[in-house]
């Protein structure tokens, strides 16, 4: 719901994926809750309660890595967003530290999982790579590490949208003058419209095209009146 630019059904809905997984007696999806719960403290700047969330519902899941893959993609889900937790901190070394833990998971996985929809495996733990970058304001490593992600057909199209949303403000933080972050920006549209309309990265990222284009293109002023932000120092 948070990308779709609505922060308080987020946070409704994550109170009552957490009340459902609770009554359910299925220890994943409890924990997979705590992985929705750590994303709404990391939007409200909450880092260090965000880390405990995830830190205590690894060490539950701990004792039952070795009962299948699902376990294990959830909890290289749960190291993902820890990772997230420290790039928004500014900790880049952590933040490096649980995304190659998370990495490696991944790779003993060998392949994409979708256990409650994580979407977990080598493909998203490389698309997180990127967007850790950018997250850390690192342009050069966001680029670079695009190159080694390879979007298979079992990637969920708003997954992949994100990727290129997140590309796209690498591309800005590497020196792009619009070109490649405008293109970046459009993938995302043709894969999932509603999702790039309304997310937040999204408009931050076009306003801050309108200001290092020294004249606003026509592809650029289209795509802002598409989500509406005509008027607006573009």
């Amino acid at each position: 719901m948070y990308k779709l630019g609505y922060p308080d059904l987020s946070a409704m809905t994550t109170d009552r994926y957490e009340w459902s997984a609770e009554r359910s007696g299925n220890r994943l999806a409890q924990r997979v809750g705590d992985w929705y719960r750590a994303g709404e403290l990391i939007a409200t700047g909450d880092w260090g309660v965000a880390e405990l969330v995830l830190r205590g519902a690894r060490a539950d899941l701990g004792p039952e890595l070795g009962d299948g893959e699902a376990t294990l993609a959830v909890y290289g889900a749960l190291h993902l967003k820890s990772a997230l937790v420290y790039a928004r901190a500014g900790n880049a070394a952590n933040a490096w530290s649980h995304h190659a833990e998370a990495a490696r998971i991944a790779t003993q996985i060998g392949v994409d999982r979708d256990d409650y929809r994580l979407a977990f495996g080598p493909t998203n733990a490389a698309i997180w790579g990127v967007g850790l970058a950018v997250e850390l304001n690192d342009g050069p490593a966001a680029v670079t590490r695009a190159h080694d992600v390879r979007i298979g057909p079992g990637t969920p199209p708003e997954r992949t949208s994100h990727h290129y949303i997140d590309l796209a403000r690498g591309w800005l933080y590497n020196g792009d003058r619009g070109e490649k972050a405008l293109a970046c920006l459009n993938t995302a549209r043709r894969l999932a419209p509603q999702q790039t309309r309304n997310h937040p990265m999204v408009r931050e990222t076009l306003l801050a095209l309108a200001r290092v284009e020294r004249r606003s293109t026509g592809s650029l002023r289209e795509f802002t009146h598409w989500v509406g932000l005509e008027g607006r120092d573009i």
